[in-house]
């Protein structure tokens, strides 16, 4: 929602779980972009994100087992168009790089809280996303508390 404000020609499709759906239809109405976003109530485990796309964003997604990551990160790959490029972010670990204890915390909760979970460093990260077919990926921090991974189709 936040680049379609930036960008007045941006259109873009919000996909996020049933459960939430209204809520989310509710906050982009608020923001006047019901004209500008589709929104549709996906399990992103299971369904399409559609096909074409220049670009896909999965801002605190992966988290889940190497399979369900996988799983959805080839569903990303499925939707760009080729050239179009994969944004993740998220808190992850980075062992021996520079970002803060931040992405460790937090993967250190997330693992407490659900044992069915696989510990999530970065760099693990940037090997299920190359797995998957993309090139150029680039890791990097983008607050203190977030990094940022991106590639390309």
């Amino acid at each position: 929602m936040m680049m379609c404000l930036r960008w007045p020609d941006l259109r873009a499709t919000l996909l996020d779980r049933p459960e939430v759906i209204e809520t989310t239809r509710e906050v982009v109405e608020a923001y006047g972009l019901g004209d500008r976003i589709e929104i549709r109530a996906v399990d992103m485990t299971r369904d399409s994100f559609g096909q074409g796309h220049d670009a896909v964003l999965l801002s605190d997604v992966l988290y889940q087992n190497r399979a369900t990551c996988v799983t959805v990160l080839r569903s990303a790959h499925a939707a760009l168009a080729p050239g179009g490029r994969l944004i993740v972010r998220g808190s992850y670990s980075d062992p021996g790089g520079s970002e803060s204890a931040f992405g460790a915390l937090f993967v250190l909760h997330l693992l407490l809280s659900d044992p069915g979970r696989d510990p999530l460093p970065v760099d693990v990260l940037k090997a299920w996303v190359e797995e998957v077919g993309f090139g150029e990926c680039r890791a990097f921090a983008l607050t203190e508390r977030s990094t940022c991974l991106t590639g390309v189709k």
